[in-house]
């Protein structure tokens, strides 16, 4: 029996990165969603990453964020570019006022709880579709896209 040919991921292509990436968030928690969508685009995180970001896991100076919930149970360290610091810092403004006790990840819920994979689906795909792109992105399309921000090492100062 023959094999199947395997089937390439499908990417977004450059003017999708941007539309995805350069929207204008209207409230707190169109914010939350831009600093994910940026940060799988742009630091390479999957969803699982993404969803586990904790606070004390990103240095707000530096841009290094280390990444405990990778891809078979190791970590790993990114780099977050300014831009992405300049917008994670707006959104944590607002997570203090809507995290409950107890739950240190960054992106949380309205209700202030932790973000769970069926969540960031819908999201992904709403904001696709508010930009206008109309074919299926999901999760998985955004990190494993290149962008031509992604950074290779620390921000530059």
């Amino acid at each position: 029996m023959a094999k199947k040919p395997l089937r390439l991921p499908s990417c977004l292509t450059p003017q999708e990165v941007i539309a995805l990436t350069t929207w204008t968030p209207t409230d707190p928690l169109a914010l939350r969603n831009l600093c994910m969508i940026r940060l799988m685009v742009n630091a390479g995180l999957r969803s699982q990453e993404v969803l586990g970001v904790k606070l004390a896991d990103l240095n707000l100076e530096t841009g290094q964020l280390v990444v405990t919930r990778a891809k078979g149970g190791r970590q790993r360290v990114v780099w977050v570019n300014a831009d992405d610091l300049a917008l994670i810092r707006a959104w944590l403004a607002h997570r203090e006022s809507l995290a409950q006790e107890g739950h240190d990840e960054i992106f949380v819920t309205r209700s202030g709880g932790p973000m769970r994979s069926r969540n960031l689906r819908k999201m992904v795909k709403s904001v696709a579709l508010l930009v206008g792109i109309v074919r299926d992105v999901h999760p998985h399309t955004c990190c494993g896209t290149p962008s031509p921000r992604t950074c290779s090492g620390p921000p530059e100062t």
